[in-house]
């Protein structure tokens, strides 16, 4: 502990020089499996790429940890956006010519679920036992199919404006939760 001031910078370069490459490498991987309509499916090899989150290593599962412990600790939290930012903002913003919103959108989807999967992983004590075949092949499928997005309906919904009846019997707490439901509302 002699080397660092902090618990945080520490952990910062264990995420700079131990953890960040191997975390980029498997997000990397599953992007590159990630299926489309212009592009076959492998479902084996997009299957085995998330398996890498579904059932991670140690050097996963510690990048998870700090990932989380990067919202509260700022030495780490630099370390991490300046691993990944440069990274998602290539895979996750469209450029004419190199990514469509389409892409960006797929790829922002299969981030997620890989992403998911690593952090649902601390939950579960065994994940080997896990089976998510199908749910890997219903995602190629999903991923593999091209859709042009539905139209919203243009009449208006007007009950979705009306304020729910609370049934309090203290008029106070009846209008705290009325004004509560109107802020999220307006979020």
């Amino acid at each position: 502990m002699r080397r660092y001031a902090t618990v945080s910078q520490m952990a910062a370069d264990a995420w700079r020089y131990r953890l960040a490459a191997p975390l980029v490498e498997a997000l990397t991987e599953v992007l590159a499996a990630c299926p489309s309509p212009s592009q076959p499916a492998d479902a084996a090899r997009f299957h085995n790429s998330l398996l890498r989150f579904a059932r991670p290593d140690a050097v996963l599962q510690a990048a998870a940890e700090l990932l989380i412990v990067a919202r509260y600790e700022p030495d780490l939290a630099q370390a991490v956006h300046e691993a990944v930012d440069p990274l998602f903002d290539m895979w996750l913003t469209p450029v004419a010519g190199r990514l469509t919103r389409a892409q960006a959108a797929r790829h922002a989807f299969v981030l997620q679920v890989a992403l998911g999967m690593l952090l649902q992983d601390r939950i579960f004590i065994d994940t080997r036992s896990l089976d998510f075949t199908i749910e890997s092949a219903e995602l190629v499928a999903a991923l593999s199919t091209h859709a042009s997005p539905e139209r919203l309906p243009t009449r208006r919904a007007s009950h979705l404006d009306e304020s729910p009846d609370f049934s309090t019997d203290d008029p106070l707490r009846a209008n705290i939760l009325r004004a509560t439901l109107s802020v999220i509302g307006e979020l």
